[in-house]
């Protein structure tokens, strides 16, 4: 689209001035889509950059004032380049936001209204530029869904069922406890197997507590691990997914958060959920951290009684769909 419009209309990029930004609810996604973009921009003719949270401003104010097609970033980070006056709106053309439903279901709602109002305005004046949408998401709760259309009116809606077919290549497994037997030994029974065979683990929690008592846990059996959460400062985190990442095998057990949940292109051979999720979204996001890309993969959740209902269903959905 963007070598479209230098065709067509004889655009060019200018400093300060993309035409393309892509916004992402954290810094580590946003490095994934650049590293992405750089990948493909010397075939593409495009140049990007990336400006996010955690960052230093001195350099990613240099990276604005040269040329530049498309911005990649978290929301905060870029509007504080906006009103500092290091990124301005005036050619912005195509807004894409990954992610889309975290954006607008955790907090991100009010940053996105803002990015949005000054484009709307344009786009509404005799003669004024226009400007195109694209959200991205796996999944869309009813709520967010309704957000969306208030923001973005006329948005068409495609959805692909790949989804769906990835999650059912897993295997799931579902262990019921009775709420008498210690609930870290039996993670442990599971994950000692899981990683003698050489696997990469994944452990999600649902709070910082639980995160932290597992990462405890195991440490005190001889299990390497790395953490990532919101309480993990934003440089440590892209530190501790390198570690997990590497191919020497020293920390092959990562315990998170639902942080972890979205987007990260991590190979992982095996999901534990320690703690079951709140909701079927959540359980989708987690499971699809494994059997990526046609590999196969391992879902094994502990599920106290409290969690029974909902695994239940769960389990049933996951059997009609495989059939």
């Amino acid at each position: 689209l963007l070598r479209h419009d230098e065709a067509m209309l004889g655009v060019l990029m200018k400093p300060r001035r993309p035409r393309a930004v892509v916004l992402c609810p954290t810094r580590e996604l946003s490095e994934q889509v650049f590293r992405v973009a750089k990948s493909i921009s010397h075939h593409a003719r495009f140049r990007s950059t990336m400006v996010s949270g955690g960052g230093r401003l001195r350099p990613q104010e240099d990276s604005l004032n040269n040329p530049i097609d498309m911005v990649v970033g978290t929301p905060g980070r870029i509007l504080q380049h906006i009103e500092d006056g290091n990124m301005v709106y005036g050619d912005i053309k195509y807004l894409v936001l990954d992610e889309a439903d975290t954006m607008f279901d955790r907090g991100f709602g009010p940053d996105i209204r803002k990015f949005l109002v000054p484009l709307k305005n344009r786009a509404s004046k005799p003669n004024g530029q226009g400007f195109q949408t694209v959200l991205v998401s796996a999944t869309m709760t009813k709520a967010v869904q309704k957000l969306v259309d208030e923001e973005c009116q006329g948005i068409a809606h495609l959805r692909t069922s790949t989804l769906h077919k990835k999650i059912a290549s897993a295997r799931h497994d579902f262990i019921k406890l009775s709420g008498s037997e210690n609930k870290l030994e039996a993670l442990l029974q599971v994950l000692e197997p899981s990683l003698s065979k050489g696997n990469k683990v994944m452990v999600f929690c649902n709070t910082l507590n639980s995160s932290r008592a597992v990462d405890h846990f195991l440490n005190e059996n001889q299990i390497s691990t790395v953490n990532y959460h919101g309480e993990v400062p934003a440089q440590e985190r892209v530190e501790n997914l390198n570690k997990f990442k590497n191919e020497d095998g020293d920390c092959p057990t990562l315990v998170c958060t639902d942080l972890a949940a979205r987007g990260l292109d991590l190979d992982v051979d095996h999901v534990i959920m320690f703690d079951f999720p709140l909701n079927s979204i959540d359980y989708l996001h987690r499971t699809g951290r494994t059997a990526r890309m046609g590999a196969k993969g391992k879902v094994t959740s502990l599920v106290a009684k409290k969690d029974v209902l909902l695994a239940d269903r769960i389990e049933e959905a996951i059997r009609k769909n495989e059939s």
